[in-house]
């Protein structure tokens, strides 16, 4: 196992830094705001000390991944924990990456903190923020409303954030909403999101 770290905690960029992180080698690495990252190499831009890795997804769900683009000028500490061999490096192949895709999620994260960052302004519970979070992981359409957390649009779940305060969007406990009626997806979703918070909060 390589570790590119010197004696001031800089990761070492030398001439032949440009060719230490090759496309399919797994490395481990943890950043100066102390996340630990550990997955396979992308891509690698010497010049701009920027790594794109993959990782296992943070959700659990094993068809799909997580990918980082990490700023090596905030990184403290980096480990090669697998090499490609020599004679694999012309015949390793780069999984296509959808830009646009990528990029979209990245606005749509960034978005997502500014809510959470109001979220915590507007006086949301550390439990409400914690349900919020846990529900992001394995929902992609979670949002806030004032105090309220909105789910796939159309169930809504009020504070203290248990199961019997999950409603439809549309219900008549949402002063001035006059969104469609309830139906049976609606009713579907509100059950399903019940069953996470039962989940959650007994756990």
């Amino acid at each position: 196992m390589k570790n590119f770290i010197n004696s001031n905690s800089n990761l070492i960029m030398s001439e032949d830094a440009e060719f230490m992180f090759t496309a399919g080698s797994i490395i481990s690495l943890i950043t100066c705001h102390e996340g630990v990252y550990e997955g396979e190499v992308l891509a690698f831009d010497y010049h701009k000390k920027i790594l794109l890795i993959k990782c296992p997804a943070s959700s659990g769900q094993a068809s799909l991944n997580d990918v980082h683009l990490i700023n090596l000028s905030n990184v403290t500490d980096v480990k090669i924990k697998k090499e490609v061999k020599k004679e694999d490096l012309n015949s390793t192949s780069l999984p296509h990456l959808n830009i646009n895709k990528v990029e979209l999620r990245k606005k749509q994260a960034i978005e997502e903190r500014k809510r959470l960052a109001k979220a915590f302004d507007s006086g949301v519970t550390d439990e409400g923020i914690e349900v919020f979070l846990h529900l992001s992981k394995t929902i992609d359409a979670v949002t806030w409303e004032g105090k309220n957390i909105i789910v796939m649009k159309n169930v809504v779940i009020q504070p203290p954030y248990k199961p019997e305060n999950c409603i439809p969007s549309n219900s008549s406990n949402m002063a001035g909403d006059k969104r469609n009626v309830n139906s049976a997806k609606v009713l579907e979703a509100v059950s399903y999101i019940k069953q996470l918070l039962e989940k959650y909060w007994n756990n």
